[in-house]
């Protein structure tokens, strides 16, 4: 009898379709994480409204619509297509494909969708299983449910900047992209949930997630302490209220001006090894005020000058590894150039090269995670705009050649931004 060949694995997700609508990050974000699971992602834009990041941080010339780094990390592993959805043809075809899948996100303020005529209700009529998803900032059936949301006011008013930021000072945002990857890896969550529970039921399910009660999840410590305590620590910047020494120190400057490495003690023996280090044994002594954590904790400015002192000569990832032999938490600050040539983010295969037109081969972060039983994630950069309307429209929904030129005439598809070719046409 001839053996039997080993059947390929699958990625976890394979056989999903899900059709996104969302926008800018935190929608995206989810699908990128679902997309590289294995899930076939058709993500729609239109040529009257393009994905706001797709002119995020792009680079003048021919279609800087392609060539934003933030669209084009955010959004690998999907198709792209088209659709006008304020046009009866779009919302039509949008419904032929939502009937074929299993899973519809979208981002909009509440009364978007409905204004569309695409809301659950109509939606689950095409499908009864449906899972769909909505992202609005501060929920749907609240007072604020209009109120427009992005990263740097989710990220405000969950709470999160009232603890970021140095002492006396004001709240500092976290980052230009705010709270959307909080966002982003939240609804991932909720949304696998979602596809678990049909695939044991077969029951469809309505998302309702808040990106502002999204952020405030990861602040759960402080709000538990607020809710027992009534205690506020305010902002602290680097400071730990238990450990000493615990910042971030000058390092040697190179071509990038001043390099960093952050330095904590989280117990008596990574201090004295760290004493050692620096040459000031004496510290870690029992007799020394700094032999223990109280010590260390009222005095923090001598026994942060003197490691400044310490490491602004030494290389920030030398130094790193010098610390970490010894024993001592230790982290180098690492900058763009650091991470794309790490050694160590090389050999996990932590960074994915794409070729894109117009822009090259470029590198954009993996997941941080990898299955030992599952095919590799799918290798599909980020669609240009419209890039995959006709194959799939063709390949779902069995669209003519001349249905397919109609629609594109009349701006109901398309792949240049109305905007950009208004720019062009002659006054």
């Amino acid at each position: 009898m001839a053996s039997q060949q080993p059947q390929p694995h699958k990625r976890p997700l394979d056989g999903l379709r899900i059709v996104d609508l969302s926008m800018f990050m935190s929608g995206p974000m989810a699908m990128q994480i679902c997309g590289d699971g294995g899930a076939e992602i058709i993500k729609v834009e239109s040529v009257q409204r393009i994905d706001g990041w797709r002119g995020a941080a792009a680079r003048p010339g021919e279609a800087p619509w392609e060539q934003s780094p933030n669209f084009n990390w955010v959004n690998r592993s999907k198709r792209g297509i088209t659709l006008n959805l304020t046009d009866p043809r779009g919302q039509e075809l949008l419904k032929r494909l939502v009937a074929i899948s299993d899973v519809v996100i979208e981002n909009y303020t509440p009364r978007v969708m409905d204004n569309f005529g695409l809301g659950y209700d109509v939606l689950r009529e095409l499908k009864p299983d449906l899972i769909m998803m909505s992202m609005p900032g501060f929920g749907r059936e609240v007072t604020w449910r209009d109120y427009v949301a992005f990263g740097m006011s989710t990220e405000q008013m969950s709470g999160f900047s009232h603890l970021t930021g140095y002492a006396g000072g004001p709240p500092m945002f976290t980052g230009v992209n705010g709270g959307d990857p909080f966002v982003g890896v939240m609804a991932a969550i909720a949304l696998l949930s979602a596809v678990h529970h049909h695939r044991q039921t077969g029951d469809g399910q309505y998302i309702d997630l808040s990106q502002v009660e999204a952020c405030t999840m990861y602040i759960g410590d402080a709000i538990a302490n607020w809710s027992l305590t009534g205690y506020d620590p305010l902002r602290t910047g680097n400071d730990h209220p238990a450990m000493a020494p615990h910042g971030t120190y000058p390092c040697l400057a190179d071509e990038w001006a001043g390099r960093w490495i952050a330095i904590a003690c989280q117990s008596d023996d990574e201090w004295r090894a760290l004493a050692g280090l620096i040459g000031r044994s004496q510290w870690a002594e029992p007799a020394s005020p700094y032999a223990a954590a109280a010590g260390r904790l009222a005095d923090r400015a001598t026994l942060d000058a003197a490691i400044a002192e310490w490491t602004r000569s030494q290389g920030h990832i030398e130094l790193m590894h010098r610390l970490q032999a010894a024993g001592v938490t230790a982290g180098a600050v690492m900058n763009g150039p650091d991470l794309l040539n790490d050694p160590h983010l090389a050999a996990r295969g932590s960074l994915i090269a794409q070729d894109r037109p117009e822009i090259g081969v470029k590198h954009y972060p993996a997941q941080p995670y990898r299955f030992a039983n599952a095919a590799p994630p799918q290798e599909r950069r980020a669609p240009l705009l419209g890039e995959h309307t006709n194959e799939v429209l063709t390949e779902l929904l069995h669209l003519s050649d001349d249905e397919l030129n109609a629609l594109e005439r009349d701006d109901v598809t398309g792949t240049v931004p109305i905007a950009a070719r208004a720019q062009k046409e002659p006054a």
